[in-house]
């Protein structure tokens, strides 16, 4: 199981972390905390292992509307979580532009891109399984 999920979150991760570090060494952004991009995608590569996992678990119900359940959960737990950790964040980071929030929110977004596509690919090998 945790081989899977490292096998979906390498590829993001190492794709958000070479573009950070090719940005960070150009002189067009000065006004980006670089560091607050390398936290979010951390952030966002435990976040998305741990809803892999656990709709993954949901995902080997017989019932077969708690993938859908799962997968929506997760997405909204994740989406709420995101939130929290922004509010909670505000305070210690000084001078946060949008750019850095815009930023986050793409890198969230492709983490979401690669979650569901993992998901439903792990969804379709089981139901072809079971044909």
């Amino acid at each position: 199981m945790f081989k899977k999920i490292f096998s979906t979150l390498w590829v993001p991760y190492a794709i958000i972390y070479v573009l950070i570090s090719m940005a960070k060494k150009s002189s067009q952004f000065k006004d980006v905390d670089f560091s607050f991009l390398m936290i979010s995608n951390v952030f966002f590569a435990l976040l998305t292992g741990c809803i892999i996992y656990f709709v993954s678990k949901s995902a080997q119900s017989s019932n077969p509307h708690a993938f859908v359940r799962g997968v929506m959960g997760g997405m909204f737990a994740k989406m709420m979580i995101t939130a929290l950790a922004f509010i909670i964040a505000m305070p210690w980071v000084k001078n946060l532009h949008t750019t850095e929030i815009l930023l986050c929110m793409f890198i969230y977004l492709i983490y979401l891109i690669f979650e569901v596509w993992s998901l439903t690919a792990t969804q379709k090998k089981k139901d072809v399984v079971e044909s």
